[in-house]
């Protein structure tokens, strides 16, 4: 068998993003529902699934790389006794699959079940692929909480401490996370383990999550306080910092802020959603506005009072400025992440016309036409 990153066609140095998307592209054209008969691609297909296997798992990954492919393959896992071959590949996504043309009723005429058979015997998965429903093959760390906060313009650029509310799960008081009431017994089934190794449809053997157990390596009567789940729900108040400079959809992480288990705790992430802002917009690190300006002040030049961010600013208005020209407020903008720097704030100008007028205003009006050699539309030419 050829080196693990060979069979792949991706660098040793390749990201987790990068190996899973060059599987997903190669399963789906060696699998063999799609070449039914043809064993070159059949065979290429369990080379593919068991380099994936290998190289989506950080653990087995860094033992692959540290022993070479040779001594991997004949057993090697770092520990003695140790079967490589012991843990699923877990985490791929296959929701943007079209299974329907593959078999007739979920089965596949090439003996190798449907794309769903197939990873699900793969991966130690079993349940819907499409919304990530179905058991892991090993009991893992809880799911992290996923947290959606609308904030205001102003504490986006500016940042700020805030608190959220929310419910995670804890361990259960009562039986600290085992889920019974008492010690418990070991399961017969997996003799403790939580796994048991079963077959995968010509693809070897998987280690699945114990049926007997669910994972725990141990059977008895449930706790009363927490239904056997070993977790219970717990209302908390949590203090954040909103990042200076969050944009609409940026994330922050809160690590060890979200639900509890037996195997851990997860992470809290937390997505932004900013408000919209009546007088100003955001491109990048910049800010934008629209400032309206009288006929003297955009003839004549003016200092004029702008709003920012941080409050009013004065700018400089030059004589002869034109509607529509934009002027510049520099380091008036959204703080850069931790540099110390900021993007600037673009004024654009319109100038205004009196709705009103005065005789006297109207007299200097027609005086000033009279004076002014000027047409606007002399550039226009012979249009």
């Amino acid at each position: 068998m050829s080196d693990f990153y060979d069979i792949l066609g991706v660098q040793r140095d390749a990201s987790q993003k990068e190996i899973k998307a060059k599987y997903r592209k190669l399963a789906r054209k060696y699998h063999p529902d799609v070449n039914p008969g043809d064993k070159s691609a059949e065979a290429k297909f369990k080379e593919l699934s068991e380099a994936y296997r290998v190289l989506s798992d950080a653990k087995l990954r860094k033992q692959y790389d540290q022993v070479g492919h040779d001594m991997f393959t004949k057993g090697f896992t770092g520990q003695p006794g140790g079967d490589p071959r012991g843990a699923g590949a877990q985490g791929f996504d296959f929701s943007g699959f079209d299974f329907s043309g593959f078999g007739r009723g979920g089965k596949s005429s090439s003996g190798f079940g449907s794309f769903r058979d197939i990873f699900s015997s793969i991966f130690g998965q079993e349940g819907n692929f499409a919304n990530g429903a179905g058991q892991q093959a090993t009991p893992g760390r809880p799911e992290d909480i996923h947290y959606r906060m609308e904030i205001s313009f102003k504490d986006a650029v500016q940042g700020r401490k805030a608190i959220i509310s929310l419910k995670r799960e804890v361990l259960c008081s009562s039986c600290a996370g085992t889920g019974f009431s008492g010690a418990g017994s070991t399961c017969p089934f997996c003799g403790g383990s939580g796994r048991v190794q079963t077959a995968a449809r010509g693809m070897g053997t998987v280690m699945q999550v114990c049926p007997q157990c669910h994972g725990t390596g141990k059977t008895g009567n449930p706790c009363p306080e927490c239904r056997g789940r070993g977790t219970t729900v717990k209302a908390e108040k949590i203090r954040i910092t909103i990042p200076p400079g969050t944009d609409h959809g940026g994330k922050i992480r809160l690590p060890g802020k979200g639900n509890e288990g037996p195997a851990g705790v997860s992470d809290l992430y937390i997505t932004f959603s900013v408000q919209k802002h009546p007088f100003f917009t955001r491109k990048g690190p910049n800010i934008y506005c629209e400032i309206p300006i009288t006929v003297p002040e955009a003839v004549l030049g003016a200092k004029i009072e702008v709003p920012t961010i941080d409050g009013k600013a004065n700018m400089r208005i030059p004589p002869g400025t034109q509607s529509g020209q934009t002027l510049r407020l520099r380091e008036k903008g959204i703080p850069v992440g931790k540099s110390g720097t900021r993007g600037d704030q673009y004024v654009k100008i319109r100038i205004t016309i009196p709705k009103t007028m005065s005789e006297e205003m109207k007299h200097l009006m027609e005086k000033y036409s009279k004076l002014n050699p000027e047409s606007p539309r002399d550039s226009l030419g012979g249009l």
